[in-house]
């Protein structure tokens, strides 16, 4: 039976309630205080499924879901056992195999909650806050990249997957306006990160969007919106020096790498000499990778005989700047299983209820981790895999076992 506090909703629904509107709304503009709040849930969520052990059953989806949650860390068990027990490759894939059992208490009561609407007040909230931080870092303290209290490159994912989450959320909602701005905020979060990767996944993530409710979407309104988006962008590059210099030295780069002058393209040069050291280390042992030290002589061979430059010995760990390749180096043909896991069977799952708008808004926010990959490890980052283990167990729950509203158990101007 669940515990009840004074007004007569359950703890459970209490503290669940509590986690979805405060992990997105504090994400940006505290620090670390999302974090905070994950620990607490899964704590919590370790003492619920203790307590309702009896009524835990798994059936054929909660097995899946479970191989997505332990993927990961199952891929990073023998290269951990080779290089010494050395518990640094398997530290982010324990936090987010942690956030299972979050899963299961979000199974049994996630269809007693009106989960909306503490979602979209956390996202707007969220958005808002990392727009002030950002405005303030970067037009009063004159910071030349934003990055509230994280590094800049992982603050322009977050604010990039608060602002696709905000706008996945619009349709049917009666805060249509507040998150419109909480799209518009974080996406001038984004673009003040200067990150290239976040920044570049925008359009990407909007045209998804539009290609998921491609049966709705008046084509007028599609073709509106991508004019909008490509008018702010072009203001945005005449009015911030900031940005325009970012851009130019991407059309530097990339200028240098068609010319074949690798070397010469410092940052997205740099990553690719990084990708190609990778793609060696997982030819040197395809089943299981390299160790990071194994790595680290990898790289300094390649240097020797040509194939990099030398920046890349300096590099920690052989460190890949890729989520795809870090694994590739470091987990083998086992990171493909990963891989497929945590994104494709974790969309399979999602798409299984395209009617729910938490289904569309996990795809989105899958896609959009899935995007982020391909230019950095995020999911080492702390803060990233606490938010990605969170929302990849509510998305997973909330898609196969719906929410209160979903279920129409409230009437339609209740349920929002």
């Amino acid at each position: 039976m669940s515990h009840k506090i004074s007004t007569g909703v359950s703890l459970p629904i209490t503290i669940i309630s509590a986690s979805i509107f405060l992990l997105p709304g504090l994400l940006l503009w505290t620090p670390n205080f999302s974090v905070g709040v994950g620990l607490l849930i899964v704590i919590y969520s370790l003492y619920y499924c203790a307590r309702n052990r009896s009524n835990l059953t798994l059936n054929k989806y909660d097995l899946l879901v479970l191989a997505i949650f332990t993927s990961y860390l199952l891929a990073n068990i023998p290269i951990t056992i080779m290089d010494e027990s050395n518990l640094r490759y398997i530290d982010a894939p324990s936090r987010i195999l942690l956030f299972f059992p979050v899963y299961l208490m979000f199974k049994r009561e996630l269809p007693n909650l009106n989960a909306r609407f503490h979602l979209e007040h956390g996202v707007i909230i969220g958005a808002i806050g990392a727009f002030i931080i950002s405005i303030y870092q970067y037009y009063i303290l004159g910071l030349p990249r934003v990055d509230g209290f994280l590094f800049s490159i992982n603050f322009g994912y977050l604010s990039c997957s608060l602002a696709l989450m905000n706008l996945c959320l619009i349709k049917n909602s009666d805060r249509k306006k507040l998150l419109i701005l909480g799209f518009l905020c974080a996406s001038i979060a984004t673009t003040l990160t200067l990150t290239r990767g976040a920044i570049f996944a925008i359009p990407l993530l909007l045209l998804l969007l539009g290609w998921v409710y491609r049966k709705e979407v008046n084509n007028r309104i599609l073709i509106l919106s991508v004019s909008s988006f490509v008018f702010a962008s072009v203001l945005l590059y005449f009015s911030s020096p900031g940005v325009q210099e970012r851009v130019d030295f991407t059309t530097s780069e990339f200028s240098s790498i068609l010319s074949g002058n690798i070397a010469e393209s410092s940052s997205s040069g740099g990553r690719l000499q990084l990708w190609y050291a990778s793609t060696e280390a997982f030819t040197k042992r395809p089943l299981i990778g390299l160790t990071h030290s194994e790595r680290e002589a990898l790289n300094i061979e390649l240097f020797e005989s040509g194939a990099v430059t030398e920046w890349v010995t300096s590099v920690s760990r052989g460190h890949a700047h890729s989520q795809y390749f870090e694994m590739l180096a470091s987990n083998g043909i086992l990171s493909i299983i990963t891989i497929i896991f945590l994104f494709g069977i974790t969309i399979y799952l999602m798409s299984k209820n395209m009617s729910s708008i938490f289904s569309v808004a996990g795809i989105i926010f899958i896609s959009g981790i899935a995007i982020f990959g391909l230019t950095e490890v995020l999911l080492q980052a702390n803060i990233i895999n606490v938010y990605f283990g969170f929302f990849l167990a509510f998305f997973l729950a909330s898609s196969l076992y719906g929410t209160k509203e979903q279920r129409g158990l409230l009437p339609p101007e209740q349920s929002s």
